[in-house]
């Protein structure tokens, strides 16, 4: 996945991760390390995650145990 629109956004703001069940996991793509991070979601939360800001391009994998539809509202006003 990616972030859809052209803005940095928290990953613990979005639709998907708040509607994330426990045991859902994101990964993310380090270039500098050039492997993957991942953060698992536990009954507390995110935990590190919570620090995750999504890019612009920057893409992810998202693991989830339960089917969710993924729609966001835009998060500015123009155009």
């Amino acid at each position: 996945y990616g972030y859809p629109y052209p803005v940095n956004t928290y990953w613990t703001n979005t639709p998907l991760a708040k509607g994330a069940a426990v045991n859902d996991s994101l990964m993310l793509w380090s270039t500098t390390n050039q492997s993957y991070y991942s953060f698992g979601k536990t009954r507390s939360g995110w935990g590190a995650a919570t620090n995750v800001i999504l890019a612009p391009g920057q893409g992810f994998w998202f693991r989830s145990s339960i089917t969710q539809q993924w729609s966001e509202v835009k998060p500015y006003t123009w155009p």
